[in-house]
């Protein structure tokens, strides 16, 4: 079995967004929005409980309708929950989620790289839902 990379916790995540919160994390990372950010899983002012930014894992989270940053950071720990699950073992002794945080956060690898780099599972994730039949 291969060591769990960073993108196959980010290829993992991708499905359980809502359309809109993909459709927005796409734009984002088109356009390397402030508000998609590192080192913090949201942002959010001191006096107003509401989302101003999260970390790419959290951010179509957001943007899928969740406006409280509280609220956003319970369902990313559900959805890292499910992840941890998904992958098991597979991840060694660290947290699958964690890998992927980990290497968002690196601040040796240009933001612009990362954000390049995540382009390409993102538009494949929506392609895939495009393919969907609809359910009657």
């Amino acid at each position: 079995m291969s060591e769990l990379t960073w993108r196959d916790v980010w290829r993992a995540l991708l499905p359980h967004y809502s359309d809109p919160g993909l459709a927005a994390l796409l734009r984002a990372l088109e356009t390397d929005n402030p508000a998609l950010c590192a080192q913090a899983t949201t942002l959010s002012d001191d006096l107003d409980p509401r989302c101003t930014g999260a970390c790419p894992g959290a951010y179509a989270l957001w943007q899928g309708g969740i406006e409280k940053a509280e609220v956003v950071e319970r369902a990313f720990g559900r959805l890292a929950d499910r992840i941890n699950q998904e992958f098991g073992s597979r991840a060694g002794r660290r947290v699958a989620i964690q890998v992927f945080i980990d290497w968002f956060d690196d601040q040796t690898i240009p933001r612009e790289k990362k954000l390049r780099l995540l382009l390409p599972d993102v538009r494949r994730e929506i392609r895939r839902r495009e393919r969907m039949p609809a359910h009657v």
